[in-house]
Parts: C-alpha cells; sequence; structure tokens
C-alpha cells in the first residue's frame, strides 16, 4: 500500500481533513501510548467507576447467538468476493448477493423462514478506503437531519443506492453489521433505512470508529470495542463538534497476560452516560494501546462463545478467523 499517495490524495481533497485527521492521530498517540493519564487515577478509583457505569455482559442466548452470527459476517466477509462463497460459507439461506462500491464490499443473506435480510459491510482493504477513513469533516445530512462523518456518509449512501433495491420486501427485519471502517458504515446504513421506512432490527458496531456527534439511540445500535485497540477512539473531535458512540456499548478489556493467553477477556456494557462517555473517551487511557489488537477481535468472539456454550441458531458456532490486513 503506497502511504505517500494517500497522504497526497487526503491532501488534495481537503486540506481542512488532512489537519483533522493529524491532530487526531498525534493527540491519541501521546495519550495512549506516551502520557496514559488514567493511570494516575488510583486503581481503587478506577474500579468504582467502572462498576458505577457498566456491568457483566451476559447475553442471553438467542442474543448471543445473534451475536455471533453478526460477528462472522463481519469477520468473514474479507473471503467473501462472490455469492457462491457467501452459500458455502452460510448454507440453508434462500438468497445470497455480494457487491462492491465505492471500493467497499457488502453481503446480503436472505432468510425467508425467518422473514429476515442480513448484511454484512467490509472494513478497509485499500487505499481508497483510508482516504474515506481520514474525511472526519462533518456533513449536515439533511435526510437525517444530523451531521455524519464525510467518508463514511459517501460509503453508506453508495451501498444503498445498490442494496436498496435488493431488500423487496420491506416487513423483513434487517440485520446490518460490519467492523472497523464496515462497523461505523453499518450504522449509518441501519440509520438510513430507518428513515426510508424499512424494518431495522439490530446494528452491530465491531471496532468501528465514530460515525456523528448526534444521537440516534433509539436505534438498536451495539457497538463492541476493545480497551487496547484505538481505531474506535477516532476521530477525537473537529472544532466545532465531538464525535462519539451511543447505543449499547460492550468494551472487551484483555487479561493483562493476554499475549500469552489470547481471547482471555472480561466483557463489560456500558451504560448510556456521561460518565460512560468520559470513561470510553480517549482521555480514559490506562494501559498502552496495541495496535495488533485491532484484528484480534475475532480470537476474543471465539473464546466469548466458547465459554458460554451456546449453540449459533443460525448454524456453527465457531468462528473462521480471517487474517485480514485492515487498519481501520
Amino acid at each position: 500500500m503506497d502511504y505517500k499517495n494517500i497522504l497526497k490524495s487526503i491532501w488534495d481533497k481537503s486540506k481542512l481533513s488532512f489537519f483533522l485527521s493529524f491532530f487526531s492521530i498525534s493527540a491519541l498517540y501521546l495519550k495512549g501510548f506516551v502520557i496514559l493519564p488514567f493511570r494516575f487515577v488510583p486503581a481503587t478509583v478506577r474500579k468504582k467507576l467502572q462498576d458505577q457505569s457498566s456491568e457483566p455482559y451476559r447475553p442471553e442466548q438467542k442474543a448471543l447467538a445473534e451475536f455471533g452470527f453478526a460477528a462472522r459476517q463481519a469477520i468473514e466477509i474479507f473471503a467473501m468476493d462472490s455469492a457462491a462463497h457467501l452459500q458455502e460459507a452460510y448454507p440453508g439461506f434462500d438468497g445470497y448477493h455480494v457487491g462492491e462500491v465505492r471500493h467497499v464490499r457488502y453481503t446480503l443473506i436472505t432468510d425467508k423462514q425467518n422473514r429476515a435480510y442480513h448484511v454484512a459491510i467490509r472494513g478497509s482493504e485499500n487505499e481508497y478506503n483510508w482516504v474515506d477513513n481520514f474525511s472526519p469533516e462533518f456533513e449536515q445530512d439533511e435526510e437525517l437531519n444530523a451531521t455524519l462523518h464525510k467518508g463514511y456518509r459517501a460509503i453508506a449512501l453508495e451501498v444503498l443506492d445498490d442494496l436498496q433495491p435488493l431488500l423487496e420486501n420491506r416487513n423483513y427485519v434487517i440485520n446490518v453489521s460490519g467492523g472497523s471502517l464496515g462497523g461505523a458504515v453499518s450504522v449509518a446504513v441501519g440509520w438510513y433505512l430507518d428513515s426510508r421506512g424499512f424494518n431495522v432490527g439490530q446494528i452491530y458496531n465491531f471496532a468501528g470508529p465514530k460515525l456523528t456527534d448526534d444521537d440516534y439511540s433509539y436505534l438498536n445500535v451495539l457497538t463492541v470495542v476493545n480497551k487496547l485497540d484505538s481505531v474506535w477512539m477516532l476521530p477525537l473531535a473537529t472544532p466545532l463538534h465531538r464525535y462519539r458512540h451511543q447505543g449499547k456499548r460492550i468494551v472487551i478489556i484483555p487479561a493483562r497476560d493476554y499475549k500469552e493467553n489470547p481471547g482471555a477477556a472480561e466483557w463489560r456494557i456500558y451504560n448510556d452516560s456521561l460518565l460512560s462517555d468520559f470513561l470510553l473517551s480517549s482521555w480514559g487511557i490506562d494501559r498502552k494501546l496495541d495496535a495488533a489488537e485491532h484484528t484480534a477481535y475475532g480470537t476474543y468472539f471465539q473464546r466469548l462463545l466458547e465459554n458460554s456454550a451456546v449453540p449459533d441458531s443460525y448454524g456453527s458456532i465457531s468462528l473462521s478467523v480471517v487474517s485480514a490486513q485492515e487498519s481501520v
């Protein structure tokens, strides 16, 4: 990947995007690898704040099975380059489609028995994706009456132009999932579909960056992030707005020996509150970030599902962890 070309493309596209991205990454690097501001708060105080703002993640069997299915989609989409591959990985459904627009792949599985559509959106895999990642200016969207990340909004609108004609039954429940860039775009796609009268069920944002500063909490958004991953903490802000995650937020807190004990972690679900926003912000870092943790989510998902011993109602419980060379 030609990083010089990426930087030049961002600069040529928008000087503001270039400087906002540079600010976000520089500030996060200082806080996440050097300063670690929350380490100065006593551990007992940190634990008390965490207990006040969150609780252990213990989903019911049905919710966990649906979580596992969505997680598989978000991870395995990197290998789903045809409808035949999609059908082979997810047998027994009624329709399969793989599309790609604006250099972002999406998949659609049709389940007539349960009257549902399952949509997944791929994370970053090429230079074009990087340029969209680093276009963090806010754009006003009249349809949603909200301000959105410019790059993710552009991807979502092009995905919808291709996807929406395929959603022939408006009464079907639509579940949308994605990881990293695909996680942020999945929220935008679900948001637009809801505004257009479709029956949106659950939106899964795995490791996704932030999309907006607006409140879309009436949607069923589940954001899953890894405490040692930095991608979900970006972008930090613009001169006039503060990016944030909404909906239910699950934080994977890796064990201290996570490198020797892959997948070992505590899972906590954080309430939608100012305290949660503070603890989940990039200012609340008490351990060094780890760039490798952005591609390690499958290991944590696998261990969660195995420890819960819950069969996946859509098929196998196992997650095939695809090695994806993505950064955002």
